[in-house]
């Protein structure tokens, strides 16, 4: 029970510590940067699993794609961040009949580097709006990442829209 307990305090006093990151959304992008000297480490992992479609050269497909991310704040209006990518794809091929053949992996890795320049504040103007860049470089790819970024504050309420373009070239 003792264990049980402290099991519990541990759990909750790192929940209160681990909240260093004041993103809302998972995927959608706020206006907001880290003030000057600041900086934020965050770990993002994702895993994906199924089967694919009737078109599709693969039975089954497993993804793990993982980022480590070091955010530091530049200055009133700026911030960058460096980042470290994995993916790691298992898949199956299908085999002349449709059924799933022999299993295969491939890993890669890639570095990308962000920046991001807050134009306006969601609370102190009508609107908040941010530009975003990310360059994304593999051995394989090149990825060059494009976001204008709308927020808006009001009251307990936020409401934020990204409009992203994205510019990908394969060897």
């Amino acid at each position: 029970m003792c264990k049980s307990i402290f099991f519990v305090f541990f759990a909750i006093c790192l929940l209160e510590i681990g909240q260093a990151q004041d993103r809302v959304f998972a995927r959608t992008y706020q206006s907001n940067v880290i003030p000057k000297g600041g900086f934020d480490l965050e770990y993002i992992a994702t895993l994906r699993s199924g089967k694919s479609d009737a078109e599709s050269p693969y039975a089954l497909g497993r993804y793990f794609d993982a980022r480590w991310e070091l955010e530091f704040g530049l200055g009133k209006n700026w911030q960058t961040a460096f980042y470290y990518n994995t993916s790691d794809f298992s898949f199956r091929l299908k085999d002349s009949v449709g059924g799933a053949g022999a299993e295969q992996r491939v890993f890669k890795t890639s570095f990308s580097n962000e920046w991001k320049w807050k134009l306006s504040d969601p609370v102190a103007n009508r609107l908040g709006s941010a530009l975003y860049f990310e360059l994304t470089a593999a051995p394989d790819e090149y990825k060059f990442e494009t976001k204008f970024i709308l927020d808006k504050r009001y009251l307990n309420d936020l409401i934020a829209f990204n409009i992203t373009a994205e510019l990908e070239f394969e060897t």
